[in-house]
């Protein structure tokens, strides 16, 4: 009997085969003309979509005709290009056992895909440098809103004044004064040491770079003093938060305990449709915006965060030479500058944050 059914499992198995060949064709043909009609409707030619997606046009053009399939690295590109998800984008229902066994390879990594753009990942970079690109398309159509920076002392922005992410940083400070822009550094006294022990960097090295960052961001960026507030504990991620109107981009850049962050990889992630201080807490991007910058900037403990004058006055304090050294010069260079309180910057935010709202109720 065994003899007479192995014929019949082969005649099984090529059927088998064959209409997955056929199902994997109609996918593709599927994706094909779904990805031409969004090319269409943003009004790209296959050239520019192509190298939007870092891929070769001709490669393109197969996919758009069926014969070839869309590489799944292409995926996250085309989900940021077109503002839809994996799943839209491909046409498939969420949790369908049937697509499930269309998609074959393809699953795993739309279901991956998915779950990132629940969460608002943009996308993922292999160094800080890249994502500080990813950010400047939109830093450049602000005009109005915030751009918030937790750092540790800027030294990777200061090295290259030439970076189009620190000509838009300083295009939005010298031409939109409804865009605001607030740093929080780490503290020189409480966690400069610490991480030259952990970089294993010269000694005075790395709280030298703070002071310096500091009046960088004055002098080169135009932030006023009172936007400045010193951290005392070693942040864990350097993030840049931007948010104009209703819509934010954050770059999220972990700080390895033993080298240097702007090495390390980085993820760009949007936010919800409502403005981060009142947005809900299931999306990303609002979490860590409060958690890891609002709340601490604005600390009033003096536990967490201090303004630049408090904390300048801390270092003049300090036993160690090079730290008083330092601190006096900057409270020299302050002398003079205006500054605001912490409570009217925070109701300067409230009202660009208020009339945000009313002008975009009216339209």
């Amino acid at each position: 009997m065994s003899q007479n059914l192995e014929p019949n499992r082969a005649v099984h198995q090529r059927h088998t085969n064959q209409e997955a060949q056929k199902e994997l064709k109609r996918r593709r043909e599927q994706i094909g003309r779904s990805l031409k009609l969004t090319r269409d409707a943003l009004q790209m030619t296959q050239g520019e979509l192509s190298e939007a997606l870092d891929l070769n046009e001709t490669v393109l053009s197969r996919i758009e005709s069926g014969s070839s399939s869309l590489p799944a690295e292409a995926i996250p590109r085309l989900v940021e290009i077109t503002g839809k998800t994996a799943q839209d984008f491909l046409g498939i229902e969420r949790s369908s056992d049937q697509e499930i066994l269309r998609l074959g390879g393809y699953h795993g990594a739309i279901s991956f895909l998915q779950e990132a753009a629940d969460l608002g990942v943009l996308s993922l970079e292999a160094n800080r440098g890249t994502a500080l690109l990813r950010m400047v398309p939109f830093i450049d159509t602000m005009y109005r809103g915030e751009v918030a920076i937790t750092a540790s002392s800027l030294k990777g922005l200061q090295q290259d004044r030439n970076n189009a992410f620190v000509r838009s940083l300083r295009a939005l400070r010298e031409g939109r004064p409804d865009v605001n822009i607030r740093v929080m550094f780490t503290h020189p006294q409480t966690d400069g040491f610490r991480r030259e022990v952990l970089e294993g960097r010269v000694g005075g090295s790395i709280v030298t770079e703070i002071f310096q960052g500091i009046v960088w961001a004055m002098d080169y960026l135009n932030i006023p003093p009172e936007n400045i507030r010193l951290l005392k504990a070693s942040p864990s991620i350097f993030t840049v938060f931007a948010w104009n109107t209703r819509t934010g981009v954050a770059l999220l850049n972990p700080y390895p305990l033993m080298a240097q962050a702007f090495l390390s990889f980085s993820l760009i992630i949007r936010s919800s449709d409502r403005l981060p201080g009142q947005a809900h807490l299931t999306a990303l991007y609002e979490t860590l915006y409060r958690a890891n910058f609002n709340d601490a900037f604005y600390d009033q403990t003096g536990k967490i965060t201090v303004d630049l004058q408090a904390g300048i006055d801390e270092c003049c304090a300090a036993e160690d030479g090079r730290l008083k050294r330092h601190a006096v010069e900057l409270r020299d260079y302050l002398k003079g500058r205006p500054r605001r309180s912490l409570e009217a910057l925070r109701n300067v935010e409230g009202e660009q944050r208020a009339g945000t709202r009313a002008r975009e109720e009216t339209h």
